[in-house]
């Protein structure tokens, strides 16, 4: 079977659930901002169901189906964006009563990392089995590059959530 035509597991509810204010205060107290977040629940994601192959694979067949880079048409934040999209539409395909917790985060991207050199640069947070993870999303085509948000280079740069 195709990587294109795998389906992704279901869903892997962690069954952890947050408030939006207890979520709102936790992603501050880690990085200073103030995330858009706007559901009331929110969950975190299972580490096994976001690293499974056919997750990966789904995953990349949705990041192959978008536009290429394209500056300012169709770039960093958009392809962040498409990340958030992703995950929280398996999450409803899996009948998740919460709002997984995934993110579009903005930082000044002074350090180089998984290929982006410099600049502001949007990436995700995402919480996996209650730790928080980089992605860089435009990495996602290729060979997804990730980082537990304590060892990402540039998250003393945060500009805004």
């Amino acid at each position: 079977m195709s990587w294109f035509t795998r389906k992704p597991l279901p869903f892997i509810d962690t069954g952890v659930r947050r408030s939006y204010l207890e979520t709102l205060q936790g992603v501050h107290a880690l990085t200073g901002t103030y995330p858009a977040l706007r559901d009331s629940v929110y969950t975190t994601i299972s580490s096994k169901w976001f690293y499974a192959r056919s997750t990966q694979d789904a995953m990349r067949k949705h990041f192959w189906d978008l536009p290429d880079y394209t500056s300012e048409a169709f770039d960093c934040e958009n392809y962040a964006s498409a990340l958030v999209q992703f995950v929280c539409i398996e999450a409803a395909k899996s009948r998740v009563k919460a709002s997984p917790l995934v993110f579009v985060h903005c930082v000044k991207n002074l350090i180089p990392w998984a290929g982006v050199s410099d600049g502001n640069h949007a990436i995700n947070l995402i919480e996996l089995d209650e730790d928080f993870v980089v992605i860089e999303p435009q990495s996602i085509k290729r060979n997804m590059f990730d980082v537990p948000f304590i060892d990402y280079p540039n998250k003393s740069y945060e500009i805004y959530s």
